[in-house]
């Protein structure tokens, strides 16, 4: 049931729009906690006893209007509307109508209940269970502020509409309703009316269950068609009309995956830079200690000594850079998931429902391997940015620097 109606029935105030997440997430807590086992009952009337109800309702501000005209005439047959505490149907105020009327409302009902139209009115009280919350849901909005809702009017919105389901918890499975040992009794409750649209389709909904978004992805671009306007369905030899249902699970999983794309062209950007920056760097370093080098030439250091120095040089401030952008990145990191962490997942409990309150989205997460790549990027990058100046540098002449000098 969705959660503003368990706050109703739990005589719950509604929290303010100004609410913290914290404060959701243990609105939501309490409500799941309270409606744990609750029940209640609710006045179930076919539709004869509806029409019923109302016809009484209008008689009674009809003859209310007209009481003081002298030619009125009230109606032959006269309603009263029934206890409001009890789950009755409308009882016969007056009944003056003549035995020809009587036999003509006789055969109507006779001729409608031949051709299976609900004749007899019906009224009962249904016990209900609640099992599951789910999200909350608006009440009494007309078409035009439904289409209104659906449209972002700030950030939060586009992130809620991105998590919010349609649908869970309001189905029950087939298999469940079977085993009901008096699921007679609910036959006219839960009976299904097929809405009949164009196309070649029975109109019958079903629900399939996919392994990963890739493989619905899949089966909606190579089984699913359109219906048009003469009926068929495009393109041919398709025989389903297929969407995705309730999440958008797939839609978030592309999401993923189209920012891990961003990201991965975005860490060869920033080696690509650094590349520039070190090679800049190291080769000046090694351009100022052209008289060192050339100072332990001299006294007998091998060009492959020299190599190890600077190389062993670069690894070290390799070593310290990568150090450096993981203690940032992670600082930052966890200071950006410690500011929208909760309010995220105070959004994502409102918009799924049934998620483990002991979930908690976690912005942060640790890739070991992509960690590894990254640091071994570095110390790559650090190595390949020494190996022209180091060439230029070990190949010059000693005595040549020491003369520059």
């Amino acid at each position: 049931m969705p959660q503003n109606t368990i706050e109703r029935l739990l005589a719950m105030d509604k929290l303010p729009d100004s609410a913290s997440a914290r404060q959701k997430l243990d609105r939501l807590k309490t409500v799941r906690e309270r409606a744990s086992g609750l029940t209640f009952q609710m006045c179930y009337r076919n539709d004869v006893s509806q029409t019923q109800i109302q016809q009484a309702l209008q008689q009674q501000r009809e003859i209310s209007a007209n009481k003081n005209k002298k030619d009125y005439q009230k109606p032959s047959l006269i309603y009263a509307l029934p206890d409001s505490a009890k789950c009755e149907n409308a009882r016969i105020a007056s009944d003056t109508r003549t035995a020809e009327e009587k036999k003509q409302d006789a055969n109507q009902k006779l001729f409608d209940s031949k051709f299976g139209k609900n004749t007899e009115p019906s009224s009962r009280f249904i016990s209900f269970k609640i099992v599951g919350v789910s999200p909350t849901t608006e009440d009494n909005l007309n078409p035009e502020q439904i289409q209104n809702s659906q449209q972002a009017r700030n950030a939060s919105d586009i992130i809620n509409n991105l998590l919010k389901t349609d649908g869970i918890g309001q189905a029950i499975p087939r298999s469940l309703y079977n085993k009901l040992p008096n699921k007679a009794d609910y036959a006219d409750v839960f009976t299904y009316t097929p809405l009949y649209l164009f196309g070649n389709e029975d109109n019958i909904k079903r629900y399939v269950e996919f392994t990963s978004t890739k493989d619905a992805q899949k089966f909606i671009d190579e089984q699913s068609c359109t219906v048009q306007y003469d009926n068929t369905c495009q393109p041919k030899g398709r025989q389903y009309q297929a969407t995705l249902a309730f999440s958008n699970s797939a839609a978030i999983d592309d999401m993923q995956r189209l920012v891990n794309s961003w990201l991965s062209y975005g860490m060869i950007g920033v080696m690509i830079l650094a590349a520039i920056i070190m090679w800049t760097t190291i080769g000046r370093t090694i351009v100022d200690g052209r008289h060192k080098t050339a100072v332990f030439r001299a006294i007998g250091f091998k060009r492959i000594d020299i190599t190890a120095i600077y190389i062993l040089y670069t690894i070290i401030l390799s070593t310290f850079i990568a150090i450096c952008a993981a203690v940032i990145g992670f600082a930052c990191a966890h200071i950006l998931d410690n500011q929208f962490s909760l309010d995220l997942t105070a959004q994502a409990q409102y918009s799924f429902g049934g998620l483990d309150l002991a979930k908690r989205i976690n912005l942060v997460g640790y890739d070991w391997n992509q960690l590894l790549a990254i640091i071994t990027a570095c110390l790559v990058t650090g190595l390949l940015s020494v190996v022209l100046p180091l060439i230029r540098n070990v190949r010059r002449s000693p005595i040549q620097d020491m003369r520059e000098e």
